[in-house]
């Protein structure tokens, strides 16, 4: 498939996909609802009038949406069946307005966890007359009311991450049912047309988880940056203000003056007496 012609596939027991390489091997591929993660990598967002505008909603009023580059967290990739130069991580991301309420075919096995919306992970072929590339894509779909309070995050600047959880199927794998890995290459079911590369059947789910990361504070780390709870620093050592090779000379000071004050003490009273007996 990869040089333009599908490689043959069929059906197998239970959905599973079996393909017949050009060199005649085989590769079982099994469906399976797979938990996805996305982190965001650029998200921008803009206004546009909604393309299924009813005419009986009266005036058509703008509405948001928000779209950018979206990366599969983890060591897994994305790729088309038989396809491996299609082997990606990272997809665009759109993220736009849907009021109605999910039905439970709308989530029919995947409902594991309440649903935040709707979404779909599909793969976009090249278009020569719209000059459009290859393309993977994660559409997601939220009420009113959580869509603006992501508008008005990204608006304020506030948010630095934006990360998605979706429950898809089918997404197929290479491992058996019976020991399935978390850590693997996930398919999509390609679509062939007159034995030639054809649309790829998206994988269709809900949205089951939303974080939003805002900008970082920095917080005391346990007891260490509590000043309250800090030891008082031990007292610097007294230092003596004359160094060791003084102190003989301050010794002889002392000794001159005491003796100095003895011997004029002595001057005093010898020359009393000389007067008085003169």
């Amino acid at each position: 498939m990869d040089n333009g012609v599908v490689s043959q596939l069929r059906e197998g027991e239970d959905g599973e996909l079996i393909e017949t390489r050009p060199d005649g091997k085989e590769q079982r591929y099994h469906p399976r609802s797979y938990s996805v993660t996305f982190s965001a990598c650029e998200l921008r967002v803009g206004q546009a009038f909604p393309c299924s505008a009813r005419e009986d909603v009266g005036t058509p009023l703008l509405t948001y949406f928000a779209e950018g580059k979206a990366r599969l967290i983890g060591d897994d990739s994305l790729s088309v069946i038989g396809e491996p130069r299609h082997r990606t991580r990272k997809v665009s991301l759109s993220i736009g307005v849907d009021d109605r309420p999910l039905q439970s075919e709308d989530a029919a096995g995947l409902m594991f966890q309440s649903a935040c919306g709707r979404a779909a992970l599909g793969f976009n072929r090249a278009d020569r007359e719209s000059s459009s590339v290859d393309e993977w894509y994660l559409s997601i779909r939220l009420h009113t009311l959580s869509m603006q309070q992501l508008i008005d995050a990204v608006l304020a600047g506030k948010v630095e991450g934006v990360t998605v959880e979706v429950k898809l199927q089918p997404l197929y794998c290479t491992s058996s049912p019976s020991m399935p890995r978390d850590d693997e290459d996930l398919y999509v079911r390609p679509v062939a047309c007159n034995n030639l590369p054809g649309f790829a059947q998206p994988a269709d789910g809900v949205l089951v988880g939303l974080r939003l990361d805002y900008a970082a504070v920095k917080l005391p780390d346990g007891e260490e940056d509590v000043p309250w709870l800090e030891e008082p620093p031990e007292p610097a050592p007294e230092v003596d203000p004359l160094p060791p090779a003084l102190y003989h000379v301050v010794a002889r000071i002392e000794a001159l003056r005491e003796t100095l004050m003895w011997s004029g003490g002595l001057i005093v009273a010898l020359l009393a007496i000389i007067a008085f007996k003169g």
